[in-house]
């Protein structure tokens, strides 16, 4: 492609593929030489084309003017203007003082010139007057962030410090598409996870806030990301199989799905739904009617109660997996316990079921609760001597050692001085008749 001009419309048209690339990442950056535009321009205009129209611009060459050399002036001519082929991209202007943007017709190209008051080369001197520093001042305050994304520079910086409390903001439901600054700001949500990861990456921040429903696709790398909303629960994260969320943090939304086996999540003050291939901690955490966890490795849960019905009973698939549980309260059904390491339940309220499925290893029951049914297999071992109910506490009653409660005026004292049934059927049977 080349730059064209719509003679009879006075539009000049210059293609993305005439500009140099010099940014992929954040967003798409370009260069344009003015230098080389305006010949390009000359030549058109001798073209047999161009040559019944008026002149498309003026060109001042560098002017000395008293030992300061001010560099050249493109103007473009009225009535041209310039349409930059239209995309989502930035263009900076290099090489003259000029008046393209005020030139340009309007589009999603965003367009930052390089003229400043007095744009000059400083040969003797400063050659810099107070006005200059002044308006200098503005231009750079007043400066579009969106064309300045060297990393590591001042500009990356300021734009870094707009995401609120280092975090990139996501709603697929009011937020924006694009990469270009300000988007993942609280102001300007990213509208999709793609961008909203691409620039947690670019900006190295993990937090991502969510403010509506979102699937962690196959595509798509959560690793040591968080992902939360805020205040309370209320949003879903769908977790789609294949994704990768290894290390992934997750508070105060509705997490279900599917974890990729081997990947560990630490997942606090959340609903939790059905889930595969859990492994990690889960803290402060409440189980969604018709929950079905499945575990895969190792599983930490503390403070966690059974939510939805009082009848909701949540399911845990062992398998071979290592299970600590502390502070249960609620309906629980534990099955499929096929591996040797022990599982323990520490119950403040529990209702425990073992289902037939659980075939090996230990699973021990301690704290305050009751077991409604064991219908463990061959090779599982459950263990309740220290669950606390009414028929343990009655078991242990009637079966303690009465001599190891003898202290005086106690039941145990008065048990143990009660004669035997044996020395009472001696003396009914040693009795002397008359």
């Amino acid at each position: 492609m080349a730059i064209t001009i719509d003679w009879p419309n006075s539009i000049i048209h210059v293609p993305k593929a005439d500009m140099t690339l010099v940014q992929s990442v954040p967003f798409e950056l370009r260069e344009l030489d003015t230098n080389w535009f305006r010949l390009e321009l000359r030549k058109l205009e001798d073209d047999v084309d161009g040559r019944p129209w008026q002149r498309t611009h003026d060109h001042n060459a560098d002017v000395t003017v008293g030992g300061i050399t001010l560099v050249d002036v493109l103007i473009i001519l009225a009535p041209y203007t310039i349409t930059f082929e239209d995309g989502q991209y930035g263009v900076v202007l290099t090489g003259t003082n000029n008046n393209i943007l005020e030139r340009k017709n309007f589009n999603q190209v965003s367009v930052s010139p390089s003229n400043s008051a007095g744009y000059i080369q400083i040969e003797t001197g400063s050659g810099v007057t107070e006005q200059d520093k002044l308006d200098i001042a503005d231009r750079v305050w007043d400066e579009d962030l969106s064309v300045h994304s060297q990393p590591d520079s001042a500009s990356t910086a300021v734009r870094a410090a707009t995401y609120v409390t280092g975090s990139i903001h996501l709603d697929t439901v009011n937020g924006s598409p694009g990469v270009a600054w300000p988007a993942g700001t609280s102001y300007q949500p990213c509208d999709n996870l793609t961008e909203a990861l691409q620039l947690a990456n670019f900006a190295h921040l993990v937090d991502i806030i969510l403010g509506s429903d979102i699937t962690v696709g196959a595509t798509h790398d959560i690793s040591r990301k968080m992902l939360r909303s805020l205040g309370l629960m209320g949003i879903d994260v769908v977790l789609a199989a294949g994704c990768t969320a290894n290390s992934a943090s997750f508070r105060n939304i509705n997490l279900s799905g599917v974890v990729t086996a081997g990947d560990q999540l630490l997942i606090y003050d959340c609903s939790i739904g059905s889930l595969e291939n859990f492994r990690g901690i889960m803290n402060n955490v409440s189980f969604a009617q018709g929950a079905e966890i499945t575990l895969n490795g190792w599983a930490t849960i503390i403070q966690a109660t059974a939510g939805g019905e009082p009848t909701n009973e949540v399911e845990i698939d062992i398998g071979t997996a290592a299970l600590n549980m502390s502070h249960w309260t609620g309906n629980l059904k534990l099955k499929g316990k096929t591996g040797t390491n022990r599982t323990v339940i520490n119950c403040d309220s529990g209702n425990i079921i073992i289902d037939a499925t659980c075939t090996a290893g230990i699973i021990q029951l301690i704290g305050t609760g009751q077991v409604e049914r064991d219908d463990s297999g061959p090779g599982c071992t459950v263990d309740t001597d220290a669950l606390q109910n009414v028929e343990n506490v009655v078991d242990g009653v009637w079966d303690e050692q009465v001599s190891q409660h003898e202290n005086v005026g106690t039941t145990g004292e008065k048990l143990s001085s009660t004669p035997s049934a044996t020395e009472n059927a001696d003396a009914v049977w040693n009795k002397e008749l008359p």
